[in-house]
């Protein structure tokens, strides 16, 4: 009996189990969580402990400068933003790819060989198209037959972003890139890729707008008014013509002649050493064999660079063809005579296109520019000889590659100032979305009550300055065009006509400049700018 009594005062002590601690017999009871003591709160600096740390702002991108030229790519870097004084060329350093070497072919292979290895594989399955020059037949930029611009050029610039990346250490996890590339290339498949590959684009310059930013005429340098760059690359030689526009270039023409490419050049020092080969050894031909060719081409290239810079060079070749090994030395002399013709024809179309103009400044670009008989034709065709002698830009930005280092040099200050917040709202949005600050609107002007053509259209990258002209003795209209076909009249100005003008002066001179923090601005016959 007091064995049972004690077993019902135990029962009775222990506490009824509540719903949630129910279960089925097979389970095992669990033991009741112990109750945590609440976490002290600290404040510190105004802010409490439970409250969750600010995010750290993301760090400036790494700027970078990319010339994306028909033979080769070079990607440059500018400084850090926070890096004291202004980026420039001497703060601009050249990236090299994994070879070491500072320059890296535009050609992508199959299995993604990208560059140098790329083209010793199509030396090897294709001799005849390395011999005939692998830019224009195989070269991203070259005719797609095949319809695979679009996956080559991507394989090629995760390549050149993965360079960058390397070499910019701990600022290379966010880049920031200015793309130099002719207006018809820059298309939906190239902004796609350079987005993909550098994450944020700054940009795109024309190649000659970059060499103007390289030595300075966007930016310290103001004693100038035009200026000429004439260059020379594997898509032919370009002459372009630039006005001051107050600290924006103004675009007066620029004419290409597809034809001058520096192939010619090349083709020139292999006849010379072709016909020397057959001569010394009974009358071989190394046109007849496709890879004697192509060993042949790959030679002369590599001459051509080193006769740029050097007083001479020898072509050497071993085993070219039948065993039979080649060494033919060329002096400077003997290349000025090679290439003479070439070289006046392309004078001829750089007079021809710039001229009568007067230059203040004459700028070289391209690897056979730094050959002193090429720098020396068009400087003496564009007036500059003599006391005269228009300005040839810095010494330290050398030819082959002043289009990437004024791409560095464009998106440093682009970098620059989107952290010093001189951009606006709408400018660092389109920054961030991966391209240029662009006008949200179509502008133009003319005369009163006439059509105005639209001179700066929608999607046009800022800064931007247009010129045009319009009748003198009739009101001048500044309008805004609408897509639906309307306008708005934003200005009227009057525009005396001068009494006893020749015909060719009875028209006024217009120029218009509507700038990154969305300020338009109207200049008639040079005179100071009217802020609208």
């Amino acid at each position: 009996m007091g064995k049972k009594k004690n077993k019902k005062k135990q029962q009775q002590q222990q506490p009824a189990p509540s719903p949630a601690a129910a279960s089925s017999p097979g389970d095992t009871p669990k033991s009741p969580a112990p109750k945590q003591s609440p976490r002290p709160t600290l404040v510190e600096n105004g802010v409490s402990s439970h409250q969750k740390p600010p995010k750290k702002k993301a760090p400036p991108p790494l700027p970078l400068g990319v010339d994306l030229g028909t033979a080769h790519a070079r990607i440059a870097a500018g400084p850090v933003s926070g890096t004291p004084g202004p980026a420039d060329a001497t703060s601009v350093r050249i990236i090299s790819n994994a070879d070491g070497v500072r320059r890296t072919p535009t050609l992508v292979g199959e299995g993604g060989l990208v560059g140098e290895g790329a083209r010793k594989a199509l030396a090897r399955d294709d001799p005849r198209a390395a011999a005939d020059g692998v830019a224009s037949t195989a070269g991203v930029f070259a005719p797609a037959k095949d319809g695979r611009r679009g996956s080559n050029l991507r394989v090629l610039l995760a390549e050149l972003g993965g360079y960058a990346a390397a070499a910019g250490g701990a600022a290379g996890s966010h880049l920031g890139a200015v793309v130099a590339a002719g207006p018809e290339r820059v298309d939906g498949v190239l902004r796609t890729a350079c987005e993909a590959a550098f994450g944020s684009v700054l940009g795109y310059l024309r190649p000659a707008a970059a060499v103007c930013v390289a030595h300075g005429l966007a930016g310290e340098r103001t004693d100038w008014r035009e200026c000429a760059v004439v260059d020379w690359g594997a898509s032919g030689i370009t002459a372009t013509h630039f006005r001051r526009a107050g600290t924006c270039l103004e675009l007066v023409g620029s004419w290409t002649n597809a034809e001058l490419t520096p192939d010619a050049v090349t083709g020139a020092l292999a006849g010379h050493c072709a016909n020397m080969f057959k001569r010394r050894n009974g009358g071989l031909d190394v046109n007849e064999s496709a890879r004697s060719a192509m060993k042949l081409w790959m030679a002369c290239e590599y001459a051509v660079g080193v006769l740029g810079v050097g007083g001479a060079a020898t072509v050497e070749v071993d085993g070219l063809m039948e065993g039979l090994d080649l060494s033919v030395p060329v002096s400077r002399p003997r290349f000025e005579m090679l290439i003479g013709r070439i070289l006046a024809s392309a004078a001829e179309f750089v007079g021809a296109s710039l001229l009568p103009n007067r230059f203040d400044a004459v700028l070289l670009s391209g690897a056979l520019c730094k050959a002193p008989c090429v720098a020396a034709s068009f400087r003496k065709i564009l007036k500059g000889d003599g006391e005269d002698a228009p300005w040839s830009g810095r010494p330290d930005v050398p030819a082959d590659e002043a289009v990437a280092v004024g791409c560095a040099v464009h998106a440093s200050a682009v970098v620059a100032a989107r952290v010093a917040g001189k951009l606006t709202a709408v400018a660092s949005k389109e920054i961030e979305e991966g391209g240029a600050p662009i006008s949200p609107v179509s502008l133009g002007f003319g005369t009163e009550g006439e059509d105005a053509d639209a001179f700066i259209k929608i999607g046009d990258p800022l800064p931007v300055v247009v010129s045009g002209e319009v009748l003198r003795g009739k009101g001048l209209e500044v309008v805004q065009l609408m897509e639906g076909g309307g306008r708005t009249v934003l200005a009227t100005a009057q525009i005396p006509e001068e009494v006893g003008c020749k015909d060719e002066e009875k028209k006024a001179s217009v120029r218009m400049e509507l700038t990154v923090e969305g300020r338009l601005s109207i200049s008639v016959d040079g005179g100071p700018l009217t802020i609208l």
